[in-house]
């Protein structure tokens, strides 16, 4: 082969690299684009409201329609049904940025140190805004104060437990109230290493009386999780005691279970 055949043959092979490569090039641009384009926009963002919301926004847009309709005759419903999806994506749109500030303002507060081993406290976002409103309190009995936030995380670990379904669902309520005594205990005892004033005084019982007010609500929502599965779990007949329909002064098998009175 010659050497301008051998030119002309690398120059060839460049200019097919260099076309497979622009080829691959644009391809890739396209089918990355096509990932990222937003698929259904409008049914996803329809599917996400649910039906409370559902039913107030068709009262509104009928409410919106009906007014409109009042003052004009052609244009009436039209001009009232843009006018009603307008207010209801403000809406919308507001709620969901008004909930998303709410769950980042909370998980900021749940990064705090005082949270450090709570792993259920998100459970409740009153809770977590109480104890972050009495954060400083640590400062004055941090053992108290770590205590405090076990026996609260402990008692709404027990609440997702009985949403889950658990065995022995009375048992797990008696210790809901055990951790449910100890925590007012322990808030009630921070009293003792505040420093005293009127203020902090007048704070720390109103702070005890949420703390009632809270921990109430979820000994009820546990009273009622117990009774649930109770409700739903059969009778275990393995459990019975043995019967035995005999008349004797001795009992076969518990024996040596007797008194005597004198």
């Amino acid at each position: 082969m010659s050497s301008f055949e051998n030119i002309q043959t690398t120059f060839n092979n460049a200019l097919n690299k260099i076309e497979n490569g622009l080829q691959l090039m644009f391809t890739d641009t396209k089918e990355k684009f096509d990932q990222n384009k937003p698929k259904n926009n409008i049914f996803n963002y329809v599917n996400s409201i649910n039906n409370d919301e559902l039913f107030i926004y068709l009262l509104l847009i009928a409410a919106i329609v009906f007014i409109s309709s009042t003052v004009a005759i052609n244009s009436s419903v039209i001009i009232g049904l843009i006018a009603a999806f307008i207010v209801i994506y403000f809406l919308r749109e507001r709620k969901i940025a008004l909930g998303d500030n709410f769950e980042m303002e909370h998980e900021n507060k749940l990064e705090h140190d005082i949270f450090s081993t709570a792993k259920n406290m998100h459970i409740d976002a009153s809770i977590i805004d109480l104890l972050f409103s009495i954060k400083e309190y640590k400062n004055y009995n941090p053992e108290v104060f770590v205590l405090l936030t076990k026996h609260i995380d402990n008692l709404l670990r027990i609440e997702s437990d009985l949403e889950k379904g658990t065995m022995y669902p009375y048992h797990m309520f008696d210790i809901a109230k055990t951790f449910h005594k100890k925590t007012l205990n322990a808030v009630h005892s921070m009293i003792h290493s505040i420093p005293y004033s009127r203020n902090s005084d007048k704070k720390h019982t109103k702070i005890l009386e949420e703390f009632n007010i809270l921990l109430a609500k979820h000994m009820s929502k546990i009273k009622y999780l117990a009774d649930k599965i109770d409700a739903t779990t059969p009778i275990n007949t393995a459990s019975r005691p043995k019967y035995d329909d005999k008349v004797s002064g001795q009992d076969s098998i518990y024996e040596q279970n007797y008194e005597f009175f004198n």
